[in-house]
């Protein structure tokens, strides 16, 4: 991501600061998307309430996407732990921007990063509550046009894991799903944060996304596969594994953390194939 990006992607992000009247709360670490168009962090509100302050960038407005955070409350409800909707922004002058306040989840992330950095002990009611919400989920119909992965995103796949030439990606079933369901976007107790990306996907992409970014810890990743089993497996599954290591390689020059992925990631594509 360039620098000219980088810092408009701050200065929304400190603009919508000012609009929706919260501060940055003290030590506050800035969390940079994986698409480069996202950046949030912790803020306190006026009335001393912690909360989180995302904003998404686009080169034009985008206005049913940025309108489908209000939708997910809606359909979602109290069903799925996650963090409230409470006001939102939006700047079309310049390069346009909408910025999301949301509440804080009372819960800790699993990971300070997208991959686990150390073994974590997660008990056998949070992996049931997590796979009732990922079941729930893929039964919510995603607003319009409103998709987690593109199918031109599917047939690119060979470009970035060029094993996967040749190989039959058609997603015979699409589901809403999260869409970046990784380590740092999960809580203890269970809740789901960062739902920028959720929308129409093929069938297992979250599981499958789990998956990848716990290669790095073995028993953690032998776990999730135990759990998705059915999802994870036959020829979507595959399909679903492979939108996330690619998703993973292309994103390997953008930070150290994907870096190191990377090669865990083009061996377990190598090994589906």
């Amino acid at each position: 991501m360039d620098t000219t990006a980088i810092t408009r992607l701050t200065g929304a992000w400190y603009e919508a600061l000012g609009e929706l009247d919260v501060t940055p709360a003290r030590g506050a670490r800035l969390h940079r998307g994986l698409s480069g168009h996202t950046l949030s962090g912790p803020v306190v509100t006026a009335e001393g309430e912690p909360a989180w302050l995302r904003v998404v960038t686009a080169p034009e407005p985008d206005f049913e996407r940025w309108m489908s955070a209000w939708v997910l409350d809606d359909l979602i409800g109290d069903e799925i732990p996650h963090p409230r909707l409470l006001v939102d922004y939006t700047s079309v002058a310049g390069s346009p921007f909408h910025a999301l306040l949301t509440e804080r989840l009372g819960g800790r992330p699993v990971s300070p990063t997208r991959t686990l950095e150390r073994p974590v002990e997660l008990g056998a009611r949070w992996w049931r509550g997590l796979r009732g919400c990922l079941d729930r989920l893929s039964r919510v119909p995603s607003p319009s046009g409103h998709r987690s992965v593109t199918r031109e995103e599917i047939l690119a796949i060979p470009e970035v894991l060029p094993e996967a030439r040749g190989v039959d990606l058609t997603v015979q079933v699409w589901e809403s799903a999260h869409g970046g369901l990784h380590w740092a976007n999960v809580t203890d107790p269970l809740g789901l944060v960062d739902w920028n990306d959720w929308g129409v996907a093929p069938r297992g992409l979250d599981a499958a996304t789990l998956h990848v970014y716990a290669l790095t810890q073995p028993r953690t990743a032998a776990r999730v596969r135990t759990v998705f089993r059915d999802l994870l497996e036959g020829d979507q599954g595959r399909i679903a594994h492979l939108i996330a290591c690619a998703r993973v390689v292309r994103a390997e020059r953008d930070d150290a953390t994907h870096a190191r992925l990377a090669p865990r990631a083009r061996s377990l594509a190598r090994a589906l194939l």
